[in-house]
Formats: C-alpha cells, sequence, structure tokens
C-alpha cells in the first residue's frame, strides 16, 4: 500500500515537474532533467514525512488517551478501597511516618503500606507508580480528614499525654459523631473507661494510652466490664498496637479493637447493628 502510494505521488510530482521545467532552454538539458527526476523525488520524500508525522501525532494521542483513562481507572479503584477502609488505612499510615526528637522525619514505611493495603485489596495498578499511588493516598485520607476536622472539629492527632485526659478525649470525639457518653470513675470503672451509647446500642471503651503494645488483659478487662455493666459490645481503644494474643483474643470473645481513627466511622461498623451480646 505504500509502495503504490509512493509511485502514484512520484508520477504526480513528476508530471508537474515535467510542465514547470518546460522553461528550461536546450541548453540546460542536464539541469532540466536532474530537475525532473529530484523535485518528484523531493516531492514524495516531504509528503511522506507529513504523513508519518501525522500517523506519530495519531499514535501519541491516543496512547495518552489510554494512559489517562488507566490512571483514572486505577484512581477509582483505590478511592473505592479507601473508603471501604478508612479508618484502618488511616492508622496504618499515621504509624508508617516515625518523627524524632527533633521533628524531624526518621522514618517513612507509607510504601509498605500501601502496597500491602493494595495487594490486600485486590488492587491492580493498570498504568499508576506505586509512589504516585501513595501520594494519591496520601492526598484522599488529607482531604477527608480536614472535612471532618472541619464539620465535627475532631482531629485525631489532637490525642493528649495523659491517659485520664485520653479517656475524656475519645469520650468527646465519641459525641461529636452522635453518641451519647459517660467517663466512669477511676478504680471502680470495672475495666471500662467510657460507656457510649448510639442508635440502642450501648459499648464499654477501655481506653489505652500506650507507647507499647496492647495485650490480651485489656481484651479480658474490657469483656469483664461489658458483662458487669450489661452492655451491648466491648472495646478496647488505643493509640498503640494489639499483641498478637490480644487479636486472638477479640475475636473469640466478640471485643472490638479499634484506634482513634475509628472514631468516627464506629456507628457505621456492621457489628454494632445488632444489639445481641456476646
Amino acid at each position: 500500500m505504500k509502495i503504490l502510494r509512493i509511485i502514484f505521488f512520484y508520477c504526480l510530482f513528476w508530471m508537474v515537474a515535467l510542465i514547470a521545467g518546460l522553461g528550461f532552454s536546450t541548453e540546460n538539458i542536464g539541469a532540466y532533467m536532474a530537475f525532473t527526476f529530484l523535485a518528484p523525488a523531493l516531492g514524495v520524500w516531504l509528503m511522506e514525512r507529513r504523513i508519518s508525522r501525522k500517523r506519530q501525532k495519531k499514535q501519541e494521542s491516543a496512547e495518552a488517551e489510554v494512559f489517562v483513562t488507566r490512571i483514572e481507572s486505577d484512581k477509582l479503584a483505590i478511592r473505592e478501597q479507601v473508603e471501604r477502609h478508612l479508618p484502618a488505612l488511616s492508622r496504618n499510615m499515621r504509624k508508617a511516618i516515625k518523627i524524632n526528637d527533633y521533628g524531624a522525619t526518621a522514618s517513612d514505611k507509607r510504601y509498605v503500606v500501601v502496597a500491602e493495603f493494595l495487594n490486600s485489596t485486590g488492587v491492580e495498578l493498570r498504568q499508576m507508580s506505586l509512589m504516585h499511588a501513595v501520594s494519591y493516598i496520601s492526598t484522599l485520607l488529607e482531604a477527608e480528614e480536614n472535612v471532618r476536622r472541619g464539620e465535627t472539629k475532631f482531629d485525631v492527632r489532637s490525642i493528649p499525654l495523659n491517659g485520664y485526659e485520653f479517656e475524656y478525649w475519645v469520650a468527646e470525639g465519641l459525641e461529636r459523631f452522635g453518641w451519647k457518653t459517660r467517663v466512669t470513675q477511676g478504680s471502680g470503672d470495672q475495666g471500662v473507661d467510657v460507656i457510649a451509647e448510639i442508635d440502642g446500642v450501648s459499648v464499654g471503651f477501655q481506653c489505652k494510652l500506650y507507647s507499647g503494645s496492647v495485650g490480651n488483659k485489656a481484651v479480658q478487662e474490657a469483656y469483664s466490664g461489658m458483662k458487669h455493666f450489661g452492655l451491648d459490645k466491648a472495646a478496647v481503644l488505643t493509640n498503640a498496637d494489639f499483641t498478637k494474643s490480644a487479636k486472638e483474643l477479640a475475636v473469640s470473645t466478640g471485643v472490638l479493637l479499634l484506634s482513634p481513627d475509628d472514631i468516627p466511622t464506629l456507628s457505621e461498623r456492621p457489628e454494632l447493628n445488632s444489639q445481641s451480646e456476646i
């Protein structure tokens, strides 16, 4: 097809060159022959170059369109999973950044968190790089936190340093999202620091402000406190992590293991849709 096109254009330009070269004198027959040969060849070369550039631009445009489509597809898949796992992802992303005593970033493991998140939720990136995914997820989380801070004045980053203040901070945070709360009194709390209720479901919270991991003793106490107060659910809420044994015991007892990031969406959890006791 390309050869036929070249032959066609060459013949066309050759005829034009023949007509245009009639002005040459007989003494310039060499120049006339060179003109009638080279002019069509130059014309064909320019024509093919123009066609090639046009095709290249069209191909680049198509590739750019595919690139944008795949990026948007990746963003949609990520956004759906971020909305579904917002509390856990927010907590893990925040813990992935370690700040030293001088206010500088000592380590940043957000890439590890995002890689695990994408793998666990089955999101396969078609075009977006992991670096781009980390940036996009961080932007989504920050935007969500800004909206909630503006609407409810609740900031998960404002955790107090005192254990008793932490209990009141948790209670006040829950109230901002529709819960009715009561902070229990010291030694008589029976393993429950905050009692909260929403839509007829009552939950007893044990609040742990730790620098290390929370063990299964806290789970046991929260469960016992739930029974003692006749509550529907029990939960341990901490700024730290939980040990493996605590997680295993929580599964068998039904105690919720929470972080401050869970407070905004806690009432939406399916475990709180039923008032049946554990």
